[in-house]
């Protein structure tokens, strides 16, 4: 008899011990779904898969609301900023409006600060200011233009800094077909609202991100061209004369032409530091080429920052001049210790207006004095062979890269390039940087498809070509976890190619240069994918006076950054630690003794946990004299109410009993909570007493902590 007691005791606690542990994953599951929105299979082109709207006012770290412009913005359905051939899909949701255990990604684009000097240090930033951050978050309700989340934000976000809530689908298995393409509403689209670029109703998109199971992707998942803007083109510039347009930054578009976006905002941004004009670069973005019609600078991300020399990106087209050749006679070359730069980032826009067929192999380009270190050169170098505006080096610098302090936080659009200065509507606007492409996947992305964030080339001049293009823009940011990423797939951020002139006279103006290389960074336990992040090629004239040297000034993007990383992309949802520990004050007893049990629930973080609540069902071997819970915990039996739970703190609640004669002994209570738990083996904890003259006295005398 006391074999078969023994066998339906253990039978018993094991029952238990499952069903605690199914109403703890039960419970952790509400407000976190992964796989809720089931298989999906992407059949056609340009579908989009996310939804955007605008922050309203500022989430700060530590709240659980945030307010938007619009909750209908983020419905599956009908959504009215869809651009021209770019569809949707039902599938892509399980709900059409956002509901309980829905995804988002909090994004705040912007809102760096750069150092405002009229000189060459002009747009390195001073401070990030939250530009690129980002964090995932579960939506547990929504009350019209409010979403409540299911745990508290682990950052700060300002509105005035261009923040977006991004609804993030969350599949069981992605399938893209052949053909058929995933991709991001640009940033900035015209489709998104407000009468000029700068609105704030633009100010959204570009994101690229879903979690799923697996992904198997013959087609192309990406968001290329879809990260911050290039500058726009006017049709004003500087007389073509001997005299140097030297701004780095003004508010006069005769000084030359608009400046690429970056994380140092855009157009309204810049004029409220000076103005959107001029070859300076700001932060990522490229500098407009300056007046008479040189080219844009490229945009930028990746790269290491202090390798950034004047902007003057990588000299390596070289025509039929030679090695070093014509860039021996360049003032950033000289500058450089009379070396081939090769900066990080973005490449410079080529040189201004010039008008007669001189030899660029010999003949360099006019500059003025103090332009490669003060005193140097003493005077100004005018070579006025060139005609024209004496072909001056007057280029819009490329872009700086931008670090990311932790890539589980922090991610960057690729920087928008300069426009190309022009006055007889030929020129062209800089390049769009590449956007962000942020993919969790908890197995295998397989197949043979394309996963990228690729930055536009810049477009090429038009109509009689006699003005300049603008640069590449940088290449964005590509950000994967998963087990097993297939040799099959090919991965790129790559930076945009310069504009060309397409001139076919002796007139010659500057190319763009190139955009820098983007980032690719992959936390996998097997990775063989093909990556690249090539810097964008500068572009060329086709000017019968430069045939020599058709880069004409302009120079290349470089190489961006590639990184495999240790961080879990999506750790911060919502996740904690909750431990539970369960003692009593003695190992044995009498019938009808007084004993105390003790519950102690420690929050091991990261997060602050909500929602905390205990289910202990006193055994039968004990009659409940007393229940003292702490603080302003409540205990209604079976349930201890604990509720917000701080990161790191502990609750406690201590059970007075009586000893039965008869009835189960061990005792045994489990935590749950609002939140992801992170470890479930501490979730559930036992103790037992060893009574003397029991009927069932085979438990034992030692108190047991079960995953204590």
């Amino acid at each position: 008899m006391i074999a078969i007691d023994n066998f339906l005791a253990s039978l018993f606690e094991k029952q238990r011990a499952f069903l605690v542990f199914f109403l703890t994953f039960f419970l952790s599951s509400i407000y976190s779904q992964p796989g809720k929105d089931g298989a999906f299979t992407v059949t056609t082109s340009n579908t989009v898969l996310n939804r955007y709207t605008r922050v309203t006012a500022d989430v700060l770290a530590g709240t659980n609301t945030i307010t938007v412009t619009n909750i209908n913005e983020l419905n599956r359905d009908g959504i009215g900023y869809l651009p021209a051939g770019f569809v949707t899909n039902s599938g892509s949701f399980s709900s059409n409006a956002l509901a309980t255990g829905d995804l988002i990604i909090l994004y705040q684009a912007q809102g760096a600060t750069i150092n405002a000097a009229n000189s060459i240090n002009y747009g390195a930033i001073t401070s990030y200011n939250g530009a690129g951050n980002y964090e995932l978050a579960y939506v547990e309700s929504v009350s019209g233009n409010t979403i409540t989340l299911s745990c508290t934000t682990k950052l700060s976000y300002f509105a005035s800094r261009y923040v977006q809530v991004i609804r993030v689908p969350q599949f069981t298995t992605l399938t893209v077909n052949n053909g058929a393409s995933v991709v991001a509403i640009p940033w900035g689209s015209p489709n998104f609202g407000g009468a000029d670029a700068s609105a704030l109703q633009r100010r959204r998109g570009g994101f690229n991100a879903f979690l799923a199971n697996n992904v198997v992707n013959n087609g192309s998942i990406h968001a290329n061209n879809a990260g911050f803007r290039g500058g726009t083109i006017d049709n004003n510039t500087s007389a073509a004369d001997a005299t140097f347009q030297q701004n780095f930054f003004s508010n006069l578009d005769t000084s030359g032409a608009e400046k690429g976006e970056s994380i140092a905002g855009y157009r309204t941004d810049y004029d409220a530091l000076g103005g959107r004009y001029g070859r300076g670069a700001p932060a990522n973005g490229g500098g407009g080429g300056n007046g008479h019609n040189a080219g844009g600078g490229g945009g930028a991300n990746g790269g290491n920052p202090a390798n950034w020399f004047r902007g003057a990106g990588v000299m390596n087209s070289f025509g039929t001049c030679g090695t070093p050749g014509a860039w021996a006679l360049d003032p950033d070359y000289m500058a450089n210790s009379n070396a081939l730069t090769n900066s990080s980032g973005g490449g410079r826009g080529g040189y201004t207006y010039g008008s007669s067929n001189q030899n660029a192999c010999t003949l360099g380009p006019s500059y003025p004095a103090n332009a490669i270190s003060p005193g140097v050169p003493a005077s100004n170098v005018v070579n006025t062979a060139w005609g024209g505006d004496n072909r001056d080096a007057s280029g819009g610098l490329g872009g700086r890269p931008v670090t990311s302090s932790n890539f589980q936080n922090q991610i960057f659009f690729g920087g928008g390039a300069g426009a190309g200065d022009g006055n007889n509507n030929a020129n062209s606007d800089g390049g769009d940087g590449g956007g962000i492409v942020f993919i969790v996947v908890s197995n295998t992305i397989s197949g043979t498809g394309t996963i990228q964030a690729n930055g536009e080339t810049g477009p090429n001049t038009i109509g009689g070509h006699n003005d300049a293009p603008g640069g590449g823009g940088g290449g964005g940011t590509v950000l994967i976890q998963a087990t097993t990423i297939n040799n099959t797939q090919t991965i790129n951020a790559n930076g945009g190619r310069g504009g060309n002139q397409l001139i076919t006279s002796n007139e010659n103006e500057g190319p763009g240069g190139g955009g820098g290389g983007g980032v690719v960074s992959i936390n996998a336990t097997t990775d063989t994918s093909i990556k690249t992040v090539n810097g964008g090629l500068n572009g060329t004239s086709t000017s019968t006076a430069v045939t020599e040297f058709p880069a004409n000034g302009a120079t290349s993007g470089n190489s961006g950054s590639i990184s495999n990383i240790v961080v879990n992309l999506n750790y911060p949802v919502c996740q904690t630690d909750l431990q539970i520990i369960k003692s009593v004050d003695v190992a044995g007893a009498n019938i009808g003794d007084s004993v105390t049990f003790t519950i102690t629930v420690t929050n091991n973080g990261p997060n602050n946990a909500t929602g905390v609540a205990v289910v202990d069902n006193i055994p039968t071997g004990y009659t409940v004299v007393n229940v003292i819970p702490s603080g302003s915990t409540t205990w209604l039996a079976p349930n201890w109410t604990i509720g917000t739970l701080a990161n790191a703190a502990s609750a406690t609640l201590t059970i007075v009993a009586t000893v039965n004669a008869t009835g189960n002994y061990v005792n045994t209570a489990s935590v749950s909570s609002d939140l992801n738990d992170t470890n479930t083996l501490n979730n559930t904890s036992s103790a037992s007493v060893s009574v003397i003259d029991a009927v069932n006295d085979d438990y034992s005398a030692t108190p047991v902590a079960v995953g204590g």
